[in-house]
This record gives structure tokens, C-alpha cells and sequence, in this order.
């Protein structure tokens, strides 16, 4: 095994174990051993936390952006949504005991709501539970039952909320429509969703109560996932600002009707954003754009809720935070400029610039706020991919996968390596180079760890508990997945085990003389 301060020893994300040593150079360098041949073949270490005591609840959180330019987004993440359910139904066991909800990013405009065009009906983070696109004949049938708000399916798909297919209802309600306010509050409206009994009432972030249609969604015992789909910056903000004032006597220091959400939540090589916009001139590419995590503590209502509340609340949303994953379709997050465009009234105005564009006339903007919530988390934690991708049918995938490693088997992908540094092979008369340690908490509430030692060669029991590297089969196609046999024992809830396996580390394409196997 590689030691652990060599820059080969890399966590990898829940969502599957994907080595991606191809694209990193670094880890060329860094081998196992002193090499003279290419033989043994240099390796990299990868380690993962897996639970044992299998928990099948999942609450999914699907927050989509309904304002205006998202109509392509919303085809494409209801389109490739069978991409997602396909991998849960991988799952040992089948499909995991989900809870599925949609929630919009429609929480309105402060106290100018009634005023602006798409905001004088917040849904407030209620669930989505119709169809709002009525053109789809499906969603005539393929629809929750009477009285539902969110898609249930338990034992295994055997028990269900709705009539037709799970793919199909998620499709109807997912479309959620383009009519949605164009200052789009994501983490606010999952906070709203989910309910927050405690808030910040001194610093004029309200409490939570959970909406009516959402009651019965949030299991404590469930892990969760969010996912956010937008193309634009997050702007959550208190419910009784006055940034989005559009009489004709908002203060011109407001800027632009249209460039208040980023020009107030974004701190630009050391400016906020707004100072930019009223300057009115073209400028950027900036070099180091950051959320404003101030100016709301001095006036609340003229700025941005600090992402810092969303990050505190999610980490005290669940007593295990390991127990939720946080995933976005967004942009990128540069680069970031502001360029002229035409305004509504035939002028010019300084907007976003893009960070990115797909087709159909898909684009991203930037997203300071949205880049440091997720990059506060544990990578195991996160998935993000790009709104501007041709299709979502892979992060819809990595999102699956990183569900289902926490309530499945774990894929080991990539070519794992024997202890004399040959590849491995599962009909191999040598065993794989993994270490697996148990974790259990004991009687005084401290953590015990154990090396649970391998199964005989080519078996996956033994007399006492052991562990085993498989062919992937249907849980993992292509690659590998990790057993236990634990005969005899009922497994404590509090039961983890971290698994490292060393597996051949291939230099860049194009390299000459690459070592067997790459």
C-alpha cells in the first residue's frame, strides 16, 4: 500500500469510486515502491468510509430554477432522468426506499413581490405535486394519487404513490414551467422546503415552518440529497428586503432592475459587483470573484442572506451531516464579466457575462454564492456538472451512483493491483492489495478499530468475518465490488469500515513506454 502522505492517497467521492488517474500527471511520480523496471506497477490509493448496516431511506430534493430561460434545462433534466433511476435500481435489493420531491426557486421579490412579473406567486417552497406542462399527454395518467404532494416508492418500487411509471411522474412535475421569478432564492427555497424551526429572527432571516404539502417527506432516519438545476447566481434574501424595488423611486444607487441579484451578492477582485455596474463600463475577466458575506449584517434589507447560514443549517439539518449529499447543475463559476446588452427599453445595460453556452441557446452565469456553498462540504459530499452539458444523462448518473454507494455495495473501479504490484484479476491466485478496517463506537463512546482481514483466495466466506473483491456484475458493470461475510452477526447500525485498494496509476496519454497494463 501507498503511504499516506504521497499525493497518490486521494479520497474519492461516495458516488463511486472513479479513478481518474489518466488526468493526473502528479500521481505518475508517486509509486508504491522504488521502481528500477516497470515492474511493480506504479499504483495509487484510494480510501472510502462505507457503512454496513445498509439504511434504504432516501429523500431526494430536486430545487429547479422556473424563471425564464430554463425551458431547455427542464427538457433535458426530465429527458435523462431515467439515467438516475436506472442506477438506484442497481441497488442490491432494487430501488432504494425514496421519498422524491420537486421544489421550485420561486420565493418571489421581498416586499416588491406583487410588482414584478413572475413574482406575485411565490410557491414559497412548496412541493410541486401537477404537471404544469399540460402539452405532455402522459401526465394525464402518469401523475401522484389524490392527496400526494411528492413521489413515494417503497419495497423495491412495490409500493407506490402515483399511477405509471416513476420516470414518467418525476418528468411531469419536474417541467415546472418558465414563468418563475427571475431572482432566483435556491438555498432559501430548500430551507423553506425542508422547514427550519430555528432561523435567525435577530437578523431578519425568518423561521421555517414546514409547508403544509410537505409534511411526511423528511424521514430523520433517511439519508439526503439536494440538487439544484440553474444556469443563473443564487440570491436568497429576506423575505422583507426592498433590493428589487421597481417604482420610479428605487434609488439609483440600486442599479438596474435586472442586475440587482448578482450586483448585490457578488465581490469582485475587491469591489462589490454594483460599484462595477454603476461605473457602466464593460469590465473583466476578474480574477477573483467571492460571495458578499457582509453587507446583509449591516442591512439586511438591501443584501444577500450570508451563504454561511446555508451552510450551518444544512450541517445541523440531520444529526449524521455525512448523511447528506449536495449536488448542483450550474455554471461554472468563471470566468466572470460584465459585458452590455440590449435593455427592454432600447438601451444598453451591463449584465453577467457568460461562463458558459451549450446548445439550443443554453448559457450559464456565474455563481460566487453557489460555488462557496458546495465547496464548504466534504468532497464525498458533492456532485457538481455543468447546466451548459449537451445532456444531464451523466451527472444524473454520478448523482445515482453517489446515492447508491452509501445504501449499496461499493464499486472499486479502475485496474486493482495484487501485493507484489501485478494486476489483479478475480480469478487471480493472489489477493487484492486492500486493507479494510472496521469502525464501531463501544460502551464509553469511543471508536474501536479492527483490520478485518481478507477471505481465503477465491472464496467470499469465511469462518470469521472477512472481506471480498468481486466482479462488478449488474451492481458495478465493468468494474469491481467489495463483499463482507460477517456469518453469524447482526450488524450494529454504528458499524463503518474504511476500505483502501491500490490500483495501477497510468501516466498521461501519449506517454512513452507506459507500464503494462495502461
Amino acid at each position: 500500500m501507498m503511504p499516506a502522505h504521497c499525493p497518490g492517497h486521494i479520497g474519492w467521492p461516495p458516488a463511486r469510486w472513479v479513478l481518474l488517474a489518466a488526468a493526473i500527471p502528479a500521481l505518475w511520480a508517486c509509486n508504491a515502491r522504488r521502481l528500477v523496471k516497470p515492474q511493480p506497477a506504479p499504483s495509487q490509493t484510494f480510501s472510502e468510509l462505507y457503512k454496513q448496516a445498509v439504511n434504504r431511506n432516501i429523500d431526494i430534493v430536486f430545487e429547479v430554477d422556473n424563471s425564464v430561460s430554463m425551458q431547455p434545462e427542464q427538457a433535458n433534466l426530465a429527458t435523462n432522468f431515467p439515467a438516475f433511476i436506472n442506477i438506484l435500481k442497481k441497488v442490491p435489493g432494487g430501488l432504494p426506499n425514496v421519498h422524491i420531491a420537486v421544489v421550485t426557486s420561486n420565493m418571489g421579490a421581498g416586499a416588491f413581490s406583487s410588482q414584478i412579473m413572475g413574482c406575485e406567486n411565490p410557491d414559497n417552497g412548496s412541493f410541486v405535486d401537477q404537471s404544469r406542462f399540460a402539452t405532455d399527454p402522459v401526465c394525464a395518467t402518469a401523475k401522484l394519487n389524490a392527496g400526494q404532494h411528492f413521489i413515494e416508492s417503497l419495497n423495491g418500487g412495490a409500493q407506490n404513490n402515483f399511477g405509471g411509471n416513476i420516470t414518467d411522474v418525476f418528468r411531469c412535475i419536474a417541467q415546472v414551467g418558465t414563468d418563475g421569478c427571475g431572482f432566483e432564492d435556491h438555498l432559501e427555497s430548500v430551507r423553506a422546503a425542508l422547514g427550519d424551526e430555528t432561523g435567525n429572527p435577530g437578523h431578519d432571516i425568518p423561521v421555517r415552518p414546514i409547508p403544509p404539502n410537505n409534511e411526511g417527506f423528511l424521514r430523520s432516519d433517511a439519508y439526503l440529497a439536494v440538487i439544484l438545476i440553474t444556469n443563473e447566481e443564487e440570491c436568497s434574501s429576506a423575505p422583507d428586503n426592498v433590493l428589487y424595488d421597481s417604482t420610479n423611486n428605487a434609488p439609483a444607487a440600486l442599479g438596474p432592475l435586472l442586475d440587482r441579484c448578482f450586483a448585490h451578492t457578488d465581490i469582485c477582485d475587491g469591489q462589490r459587483v454594483i460599484n462595477y455596474v454603476n461605473a457602466g463600463t464593460p469590465v473583466g475577466p476578474f480574477q477573483n470573484c467571492v460571495s458578499d458575506e457582509t453587507t446583509f449584517n449591516s442591512d439586511p434589507t438591501h443584501g444577500a442572506i450570508p451563504v454561511q447560514f446555508y451552510i450551518d443549517y444544512f450541517n445541523h439539518l440531520k444529526s449524521d451531516s455525512s448523511k447528506i449529499l449536495l449536488s448542483g447543475i450550474i455554471a461554472p463559476p468563471g470566468p466572470y464579466s460584465l459585458v452590455l446588452v440590449p435593455d427592454q427599453q432600447g438601451g444598453m445595460v451591463l449584465a453577467q457575462g457568460n461562463s458558459c453556452t451549450g446548445a439550443a441557446g443554453v448559457f450559464g452565469q456565474p455563481t460566487p454564492r453557489l460555488t462557496k456553498f458546495f465547496g464548504a462540504f466534504p468532497p464525498q459530499q458533492v456532485v457538481t456538472t455543468s447546466i451548459c452539458d449537451q445532456s444531464f444523462a451523466a451527472a444524473m448518473q454520478r448523482i445515482a451512483e453517489a446515492i447508491s454507494t452509501r445504501i449499496g455495495s461499493p464499486c472499486v473501479v479502475g485496474k486493482v493491483l495484487d501485493a507484489n504490484g501485478a494486476v489483479w484479476t478475480p480469478t487471480a491466485t493472489t489477493l487484492p492489495d486492500c486493507v479494510v478496517i472496521d469502525h464501531q463506537t463501544n460502551a464509553s463512546g469511543v471508536v474501536v478499530d479492527t483490520t478485518l482481514p481478507p477471505c481465503p483466495v477465491s472464496q467470499t466466506t469465511g469462518t470469521t468475518a472477512c472481506w471480498h473483491l468481486d466482479a462488478g456484475g449488474m451492481t458495478c458493470p465493468g468494474d469491481f465490488a467489495m463483499g463482507f461475510s460477517r456469518p453469524g452477526a447482526a450488524l450494529p447500525t454504528d458499524l463503518n469500515s474504511s476500505i483502501s485498494c491500490s490500483v495501477l496509476a497510468c501516466p498521461p496519454a501519449g506517454t512513452a513506454n507506459p507500464p503494462p497494463g495502461c
